[in-house]
């Protein structure tokens, strides 16, 4: 019966009273898989959560261990380009607030701007920018500060990547609508605004998860070096997903650091 499963998540959450939730975005489920699962639900079998379209978006919610700590972990999220409303893709994170969880660790996998930063690498977003935002999606975030990730938890997750023996640079994401890939005259513009990364998620589920009161902070898994920033190179989903599973790993080690 759907919604059954998850009162019985829900409950399970109230025991272990995890603090940190993590988004887990294309390909970066894999080193999480062999992790003690306490209980899980899916999103089919939560009222009103669309389950997702994209292949390696399994849409599901996890209560692991990690260490000694419990973390809920999504793998797997909705996209505006999937045909999703804002109300749609802002489901799993109604039901991740329901956990009274107070820290959201997004992560997602993104093209790079920067020559330098190599497929697999882990990038945290320290601004970004939602190229969608338009009447529909502004007034669900009024008055939102233009701060929507939070510094301390950004300083949590560096000094999480220091301890696991990790140098992540910090960079501004720009969200797009999607699914295209960006043509090279599309990232050079966006190249000389300012933008290091750029993907189609995460911005405004930072946005909505900082509307009700949770500390948000996000990693990018560098997947491909944008359009024209590569010589013969054709971007296919399947692509991203392998080179999003490499950097998974370290995205594991520093989610084991973090003193949440």
């Amino acid at each position: 019966m759907t919604n059954e499963h998850f009162h019985q998540f829900l409950m399970i959450c109230q025991q272990y009273q995890p603090h940190l939730a993590v988004v887990l975005g294309s390909g970066l489920n894999i080193a999480f898989q062999d992790m003690p699962e306490i209980t899980s639900v899916s999103f089919s079998e939560i009222e009103g959560v669309r389950p997702p379209t994209v292949p390696g978006h399994h849409g599901r919610f996890q209560l692991i261990e990690l260490g000694s700590k419990p973390i809920v972990v999504q793998t797997g999220r909705l996209h505006f380009y999937e045909g999703c409303t804002p109300d749609e893709v802002s489901q799993p994170l109604r039901a991740i607030q329901k956990t009274g969880i107070s820290h959201l660790l997004l992560t997602n996998a993104a093209g790079s701007l920067q020559p330098t930063w190599v497929p697999g690498g882990l990038v945290q977003i320290r601004q970004d920018f939602f190229w969608q935002l338009g009447d529909r999606f502004q007034k669900l975030f009024q008055p939102l500060e233009t701060d929507v990730y939070s510094s301390d938890f950004f300083d949590l997750v560096t000094n999480a990547a220091n301890a696991a023996g990790l140098k992540i640079p910090a960079g501004v994401y720009c969200s797009l609508p999607g699914p295209c890939y960006e043509t090279p005259a599309e990232i050079g513009a966006l190249q000389k605004i300012g933008f290091d990364l750029v993907g189609m998620s995460t911005a405004f589920e930072a946005r909505f998860a900082k509307s009700f009161g949770m500390e948000v902070a996000a990693i990018s898994c560098v997947t491909n070096l944008a359009a024209g920033l590569e010589q013969n190179a054709t971007l296919h989903h399947q692509d991203v997903l392998q080179v999003a599973q490499k950097g998974s790993t370290n995205l594991l080690k520093i989610i084991a650091q973090l003193p949440l």
